[in-house]
């Protein structure tokens, strides 16, 4: 998956965050309580980062209230083009995830390991929902998604 992106800037803190994900599930029905993580990366195109990050969550158990929730940081991938424009690259082939900022060093993640390290990520599955996402004002651009094979 790969897609470019850029922020319209307004002076107004926790606006216009963007980003990208993968790897989202809903809890199954015989198991609302059970902890749904994905992976999220967030442009801070102040900072001059892509901040990856572990974001996990549960259903609320009655209509109404909110569910269990919570992110961790993972690292982040800093933006190596000038301009308005940033690209985001990320792949998930059998059990590994690699996700790359512009051209910078890429961030892999072997999954059995981060399952391991963090009990969190124990349902992690990238095989899950991907996508887009904005709380303002944002363009995207040049997305592509490619099926890959699973390595043997």
């Amino acid at each position: 998956f790969s897609v470019e992106m850029q922020p319209i800037l307004h002076k107004v803190a926790g606006k216009n965050e963007l980003g990208a994900f993968i790897g989202w599930h809903s809890a199954p029905e015989n198991d609302p309580r059970r902890l749904t993580p994905y992976l999220a990366i967030r442009l801070d195109k102040t900072g001059g980062f892509f901040h990856v990050e572990g974001i996990y969550q549960t259903k609320p158990q009655k209509e109404g209230e909110g569910g269990v929730g919570g992110r961790i940081s993972l690292g982040q991938l800093a933006l190596t083009r000038p301009g308005p424009w940033h690209a985001l690259r990320i792949r998930a082939v059998g059990k590994q995830v690699t996700i790359t900022a512009d051209d910078g060093d890429p961030l892999e993640f072997d999954l059995p390991k981060l399952r391991a390290q963090k009990q969190i990520f124990e349902n992690l599955n990238p095989r899950g929902a991907l996508g887009v996402w904005t709380n303002g004002d944002a363009m995207f651009r040049n997305a592509q998604i490619v099926a890959l094979p699973a390595e043997k």
